[in-house]
């Protein structure tokens, strides 16, 4: 038996791609099938033929069936291989510009990512988030593949990720934040977004929740997604939290502040002091805003200083300004050390 099984394993694999789906409907021979398949792949064909001929033989339910396979080395090529049949051509951004000119958008992008969000593939790679490392960054890699340029399949990955989230997956928030900048904002999108603001909300207010710097940043970009977002979350009680975090902890101050200022920018009336959203008085947040603005710093820092990763110092006025404009105490405390009229960031 070990001889006719390692007969079979030497035996040279079929060049027929339907004899190569055969092989991965039985399970066999699967990272060699995956790499083969691969191969067949023209990553710079803008019509996706190989990609489109493979998906009619069934290529893509027999690759989604394996997600469900134990072997991380067969998982790997699986994931790798499904995100080349999903990928769409390098410069398809170029593309959908002078498509959106000419009308003819479509025929950018690699019709097989339909396929896989159709197929169940989708709920299966958001389950591979919780494999070990190296399989969880190659099913990330192949959402991306999935999702690029079309709109339902981030809708499907969305859903999976909120619900995960729902069911306490709290690792999903980082996810959450890695899509929202990347897809469009509509009814389906703030239906799913609706379910999420609850949530974030109690993590950010547990201060010794593990996620909560996540949730934190989450609830920020919920903020800026539509007006409403930010009036619910307000009324949930968001900004108390997020004061306290920029009164007490310096290294999340700079974020917190770009989270508040997304809460208030589009009603500021809630930091009013009659409203009692802050849960403290705001001249407790001049000095915190001041020091993340800079005015108390010498013009002429070192350079090292103005190479932050992200300068949040104009948020941290404008947040300053709207405090001053419905606070009489801030404004008084305020005085002339911070000329807020005419500061680079005026414009509200």
């Amino acid at each position: 038996m070990a001889e006719a099984k390692e007969e079979i394993v030497d035996e040279a694999l079929p060049t027929d791609p339907t004899q190569l789906i055969e092989l991965l409907e039985q399970h066999k021979r699967i990272a060699e099938v995956c790499q083969e398949l691969r191969g067949m792949i023209e990553p710079g064909d803008d019509h996706y033929v190989v990609q489109i001929e493979l998906a009619s033989l069934g290529v893509v339910p027999a690759l989604v069936d394996l997600l469900s396979a134990e072997d991380t080395a067969d998982l790997i090529q699986v994931c790798e291989t499904l995100s080349a049949m999903c990928a769409n051509i390098e410069g398809v951004n170029v593309r959908k510009r002078t498509g959106l000119q000419t009308g003819f958008v479509e025929r950018s992008f690699n019709p097989v990512q339909n396929e896989v969000g159709s197929d169940d593939g989708i709920r299966k790679l958001v389950n591979l988030l919780d494999a070990e490392a190296e399989v969880k960054d190659v099913a990330a890699q192949t959402l991306w593949s999935c999702c690029s340029f079309n709109h339902s399949n981030k809708v499907a990955y969305l859903r999976c990720l909120i619900h995960d989230l729902l069911k306490e997956k709290n690792n999903r928030l980082e996810h959450i934040s890695s899509l929202l900048p990347d897809i469009e904002v509509r009814g389906d999108v703030t239906v799913l977004l609706d379910q999420v603001m609850l949530p974030v909300v109690q993590i950010v207010k547990n201060e010794s929740h593990t996620f909560r710097t996540e949730a934190m940043v989450l609830m920020g970009m919920l903020a800026a997604c539509h007006p409403a977002s930010a009036t619910f979350l307000c009324d949930e009680g968001a900004m108390e939290p997020v004061v306290q975090i920029i009164l007490k902890d310096e290294d999340l101050r700079p974020r917190a502040i770009h989270v508040l200022w997304n809460l208030i920018r589009r009603n500021k009336n809630v930091l009013n002091p009659e409203r009692r959203k802050m849960g403290c008085e705001g001249t407790l947040l001049v000095d915190p805003l001041v020091s993340i603005i800079g005015l108390n710093k010498k013009k002429d820092a070192d350079a090292e200083q103005d190479e932050q990763e992200d300068d949040y110092s104009d948020e941290a006025l404008l947040v300053l300004k709207a405090l001053a404009e419905h606070d009489e105490d801030v404004r008084e405390k305020v005085g002339d050390s911070v000329d807020i009229r005419t500061s680079r960031c005026a414009v509200m």
